[in-house]
């Protein structure tokens, strides 16, 4: 990962915490990685794969996680997911 790009973010484990935070954000995630507009009602095909490969954390009032997630043999997505407090991403 791009480490300079991440601040003071720090190396992290991938762990359930990671995996659920990743999979709770991932129809989000696929809308943007396709450029669709929130506002526009779309059926969507699911990643091919979706698997967490690298994190880096921050911790602020919640945690800031940068997540390097593999959608396909050759392609990666970063992810910045926020996990508040209360648990909420």
């Amino acid at each position: 990962m791009a480490s300079e790009a991440l601040g003071s973010a720090t190396p992290s484990a991938v762990d359930d915490d990671v995996r659920k935070a990743v999979h709770s954000v991932s129809g989000v995630a696929r809308r943007k990685f396709l450029g669709l507009p929130d506002d526009i009602m779309a059926k969507i095909k699911g990643w091919d794969e979706f698997t967490p490969a690298q994190c880096q954390q921050q911790v602020v009032a919640g945690v800031v996680r940068f997540v390097l997630v593999r959608i396909s043999s050759d392609e990666h997505v970063l992810l910045r997911i926020f996990s508040a407090l209360d648990g909420t991403h």
